[in-house]
């Protein structure tokens, strides 16, 4: 397994409080950890799609792996719900991000997110999150990405987009 980037950071959680955690941005699923959450770089157009949660930040679209999903299928059921998107093309897994999660409580937690790219024919406008955390969806020009993810480090995301840019 090959690191291709790894950063520390802090994370502030509306409600679960406050996270150190160490970060590696790895090119092969980690044996060790199962995935916890699952992201999508989804194409449309030459813009990438975008959704704003209840607590005010934007994320990708995707979420968390629930018992006896695959990857693949808890990112078309999440995108469906959060994005109003039926069907994806192209679907390829991009890297997997491993967090060494640190809380004020200085228990220690790893979790495993999976990002992948897609493609899509369009953004439907939106109805609403069965879950209720999604607000809005946006689509956003690669370029400015950054500007709008604020879970992570802005150099990390550049890194990423990278990566993206030349999956396209």
């Amino acid at each position: 397994m090959t690191t291709l980037f790894s950063y520390d950071w802090t994370w502030v959680h509306p409600t679960k409080g406050t996270f150190e955690i160490e970060t590696a941005v790895v090119d092969q699923k980690p044996s060790e950890s199962a995935v916890n959450n699952v992201r999508c770089f989804i194409w449309v157009d030459k813009k990438i799609v975008l959704v704003l949660s209840k607590y005010g930040d934007w994320q990708l679209p995707g979420g968390t792996v629930e018992e006896g999903e695959s990857d693949t299928e808890t990112l078309l059921r999440e995108v469906h719900e959060e994005a109003n998107i039926e069907h994806l093309d192209n679907i390829t897994q991009l890297c997997w991000r491993v967090n060494h999660k640190t809380a004020q409580d200085k228990t220690r937690k790893v979790s495993v997110d999976s990002f992948f790219v897609a493609t899509a024919k369009d953004l439907p406008v939106f109805v609403s999150d069965p879950a209720g955390t999604i607000v809005e969806t946006k689509l956003v020009d690669l370029s400015e990405i950054s500007k709008y993810l604020a879970w992570t480090p802005i150099e990390s995301i550049d890194n990423l987009v990278e990566v993206v840019k030349q999956m396209r």
